[in-house]
């Protein structure tokens, strides 16, 4: 049989080579920047005109010329992801063309169709702006398709952006060009996603509260005080403990033998905050060194997986933990009876319809009385607790791209009005969803309630886009930095205060868990990934098999002893 370790080693022999580094997590701000352009429409010099005067001769008039920033008018071509329909001369159009004295040209090409972007591109176009779905940076460069970004121009032109790269500062040595110290091959794109937590630790308050648990400091987080956060960690005792309770000591107080301690399905361990007891998430860029053999490894050679496995089958056999298919998991974490669940974190009371299943919104919708609790990760065996998130950076590595032929007046032109458009609070939510009342209303307080869409056909035609109450053109959505603005339709306040919570509580910094190496593309650089990827689709099926043959026979019953199995996999 071939030794598991052995073929995992093989897989990542490429990590050995030194260049890999592993990530840490810096902390995120969750304060939202209102910078605000004060611009004028006018293409006109203003001027000021003071008096001055003196004892000994007739006041003299001077005057003092202020220069407008936007003197020259600049046209700039533009391209991002819902251009293929738009009508030129909409309504933010003009008012950002007035603004900024620019002669905007929203370029009609499908950016999701690749054989439309390669036309373009072998016709040598290239606009000014552009997001791209998918593209070769490197292409485009050798091409003279695009130029360069320096620093010194995100300074002083997109200060927000350039503040939060400085917040973490690695990023700015992403996608650097060549032999240089401050120029890039374009603009970085941000998602708040990746810093957020894949789930949510939550158990049942009321069961608990039943049970004679106590808490000191609950932060309830939705008005309807359903669902509450806390800062107390469970020990992996108590943890133990809990399970049991919820299981044999009737914490819904209904004289019934109905309750059980959690659900664990075919998919749990993604969830990353329970293997994550054992200091790994099973991600398969995520490199661990194995306290036990010294090897570099991934999830599928790393002792910690033997040692959740040996845990939760034990649980199982106790009847503390049922399993069940994976698709049967929002059916029954629908129902009253489990009282440890891990949640999707972006869907807890999220308003979207997709979400209307997902727990704990099901589980609250029918049953008004239960109350639950977001706790940070549960300890494991060694005293530590840890969730998954995602690359720990807001910065994907994709970029946007300034066009070849651009100056760095219009340069600075349109990272003034992408300042504007992405990061004034009231700016940014009307290029990126439209104009309240016209393109949508709120279901309650503003901002705080839920954000309905306009039925596109009850848009007047003065402020419509086809097929949609608002299509964002100017914002395009790749420089958000809290998943409220990420989300937008979706994220209720509810979820604007976990985030702030545990951001401001640093939940981030305690308990993200950071492998030993990362293998993703953003930490190896394109080069060293494609080299890795190479091996690994190499022996990646073979290696599979071995697991998944395992696994299988670990929640089967079949393995005896875990350990000495293991050691001759």
């Amino acid at each position: 049989m071939i030794r598991f370790r052995r073929i995992t080693c093989v897989l990542l022999v490429v990590l050995l080579l030194g260049t890999l580094i592993g990530c840490s997590g810096e902390e995120i701000s969750s304060e939202e920047t209102t910078t605000s352009t004060a611009t004028t429409s006018s293409a006109t010099e203003q001027k000021t005109t003071t008096t001055q005067a003196t004892t000994t001769t007739k006041a003299e008039a001077t005057t003092t010329e202020i220069e407008n920033p936007f003197a020259e008018r600049f046209e700039i071509s533009w391209l991002t992801a819902n251009c293929l329909h738009y009508v030129e001369g909409r309504w933010d159009e003009l008012e950002l063309e007035e603004k900024f004295n620019v002669d905007l040209k929203v370029w009609n090409i499908d950016n999701h169709n690749t054989e439309q972007i390669v036309m373009m591109l072998a016709a040598g176009d290239f606009p000014n702006f552009a997001q791209l779905q998918y593209w070769d940076t490197g292409f485009l460069y050798d091409s003279k398709l695009i130029r360069t970004v320096k620093r010194d121009m995100l300074y002083k032109y997109i200060p927000t952006l350039a503040r939060y790269l400085d917040e973490e500062p690695f990023a700015w040595n992403l996608r650097k060009v060549t032999d240089t110290e401050d120029e890039y091959y374009g603009i970085l794109w941000s998602t708040p996603q990746d810093t957020f937590p894949w789930t949510y630790t939550m158990f049942r308050l009321d069961w608990l509260e039943n049970l004679g648990y106590d808490f000191d400091d609950l932060y309830p987080v939705d008005y309807e005080e359903k669902i509450f956060i806390t800062n107390r960690q469970f020990t992996f005792e108590e943890f133990n403990d809990i399970l049991e309770a919820f299981t044999v000591a009737d914490p819904d107080g209904n004289g019934e033998d109905d309750t059980y301690g959690y659900l664990y399905t075919d998919q749990a361990e993604w969830e990353g905050n329970l293997t994550g007891m054992w200091n790994f998430v099973p991600i398969d860029r995520y490199i661990y060194k194995d306290p036990t053999t010294g090897d570099y490894v991934d999830f599928r050679g790393y002792t910690g997986m033997r040692d959740f496995w040996e845990w939760i089958f034990d649980q199982i056999y106790k009847g503390y933990v049922r399993q069940a298919p994976a698709s049967d998991y929002n059916t029954l974490l629908a129902v009253p009876n489990v009282g440890h669940i891990n949640p999707p974190a972006f869907a807890v009371r999220s308003a979207m319809e997709a979400h209307q299943i997902s727990p704990p919104n099901a589980l609250l919708r029918e049953n008004p009385d239960i109350t639950l609790v977001i706790t940070p990760p549960t300890q494991g065996p060694s005293g530590e607790g840890n969730m998954y998130i995602r690359t720990f950076t807001k910065w994907t590595g994709a970029l946007c791209y300034i066009g070849a032929d651009t100056t760095d007046a219009q340069m600075a032109r349109l990272l003034q009005l992408l300042e504007y458009t992405c990061f004034d609070r009231e700016a940014s939510l009307r290029y990126s969803k439209g104009i309240e009342g016209i393109h949508y209303t709120w279901e309650g307080e503003p901002i705080k309630s839920r954000l309905i869409i306009t039925d596109p056909s009850k848009v007047p035609p003065k402020y419509a886009s086809p097929g949609a109450a608002f299509e964002r053109i100017f914002n395009p959505g790749v420089f958000t930095m809290t998943m409220y603005e990420y989300l937008g339709v979706g994220y209720r306040w509810t979820n604007y205060l976990l985030e702030n919570y545990w951001r401001e509580n640093e939940w981030f910094e305690k308990y993200g868990l950071v492998p030993d190496k990362n293998a993703d593309w953003g930490m190896l650089g394109v080069e060293l990934q494609d080299k890795f990827n190479e091996i690994n689709w190499a022996v990646a099926g073979s290696v599979n098999t071995v697991y998944n043959e395992f696994k299988q026979r670990v929640f089967q019953g079949q393995v005896a002893n875990m350990r000495s199995e293991w050691s001759i996999v």
